[in-house]
């Protein structure tokens, strides 16, 4: 069944079925070799800009051997026809546009016909040329008078940079000053708009953070504490403007968001095999139920389960990324220090520790 969506994305539910993968995530393919076809977990392709003779397509990255591979190469093909509903359907049917291209998540279809519906396919091959099809989508070009490319007397020069550094540490949200490096040249030009981008050259929508001015030096914008990021937006976008409009090519910057992780580990146990004064043992850590902030357990020594034993150091840091329960064994005689009558188990990333943890007495 079709659902068509005229001028926006017309989508089709896919008439192959994929068997034995799950699409949950991309980290969930493996792979075993190079010969291996490349896993596309999310098949849906996407428009981020329908103009009269052109289509901007995007989409999520395969995956080859479980991870993002860069050497994984993406060619569209389109054609004016229902006719690329797998990948053979795409090679036989499809006109290929352009050359394939490594490591890409979007590109523009020019040199279309304006009021017209295409549909577009994506094959994605490995270095030994084994291929995998995405998802069929068409799209109808408009017949406005809207056509590729900024107005020829739109700025001629990007600003040269972008700098950011969060100073929040919560997830998903952002605050620290954003600092725009001015163009090399000026002349032509009156505002900077800084926008969310969901990749380094996708506005995430037309709506500004920001329109400042130009005043012949950098500028400088305080993005205000608790600010909210977008969950798709992964960079910062600044265009260069005039009364004509924006430059076509913008400056980006990669979000890196900081925030200690709010997933704690479910629960913490420990048997003593040994008794008296010393221990041994195993301490069992029932991991975090969603881990996606989560680097790391950190171990400690407590005199009630519920905060660090003062003056005592980490006992252990236990890297997130193995299946099953995660576990610290003590296999050597330990004579927990004064005090310590309990331990202590916090989550973990590379910005800090939660908190608040779990605990458990030493028995």
């Amino acid at each position: 069944m079709r659902l068509y969506h005229k001028i926006m994305a017309i989508l089709f539910v896919p008439l192959l079925i994929t068997t034995g993968c799950k699409e949950e995530a991309i980290e969930s393919a493996v792979f075993t070799d190079a010969g291996s076809e490349p896993y596309v977990a999310e098949k849906s392709l996407s428009s981020t800009e329908i103009l009269d003779n052109s289509v901007t397509l995007s989409w999520q990255k395969a995956t080859n051997n479980g991870t993002i591979d860069p050497a994984l190469r993406y060619q569209i093909y389109f054609s004016t026809k229902d006719n690329l509903n797998n990948l053979n359907e795409t090679l036989e049917n499809g006109s290929p546009f352009d050359e394939a291209t490594a490591d890409i998540d979007q590109k523009k279809v020019v040199g279309l016909a304006s009021g017209t519906l295409y549909y577009f396919n994506l094959a994605v091959s490995n270095t030994a040329n084994i291929q995998a099809a995405y998802r069929m989508a068409a799209y109808e070009t408009t017949s406005g008078g809207s056509t590729d490319g900024a107005h020829p007397y739109a700025p001629k020069y990007p600003a040269t940079g972008l700098t950011f550094t969060d100073e929040d540490l919560d997830q998903q949200q952002l605050a620290g000053t954003i600092t725009i490096s001015r163009a090399l040249s000026e002349e032509d030009l009156t505002h900077y708009h800084l926008y969310w981008g969901s990749n380094g050259s996708t506005k995430l929508n037309n709506n500004t953070i920001v329109k400042l001015g130009k005043t012949g030096s950098d500028l400088t914008y305080v993005l205000p504490a608790n600010t909210a990021r977008p969950s798709s937006a992964l960079y910062f976008l600044v265009f260069t403007y005039n009364s004509y409009g924006e430059m076509d090519n913008g400056s980006s910057l990669y979000i890196t968001d900081f925030g200690i992780p709010t997933n704690a580990p479910q629960a913490v146990a420990f048997t003593d095999t040994k008794g008296g004064p010393s221990i041994k043992g195993d301490v069992i850590v029932t991991r975090a139920a969603n881990e996606i902030d989560v680097d790391s357990y950190n171990l400690y020594w407590s005199s009630d389960g519920s905060s660090k034993l003062a003056g005592s150091t980490m006992i252990a840091s236990m890297l997130v990324g193995t299946a099953g329960n995660t576990v610290h064994s003590f296999t050597v005689s330990t004579t927990p220090p004064a005090g310590a009558t309990h331990f202590y188990l916090v989550s973990s990333n590379r910005d800090g520790e939660m908190t608040s943890g779990v605990g458990c007495i030493i028995q």
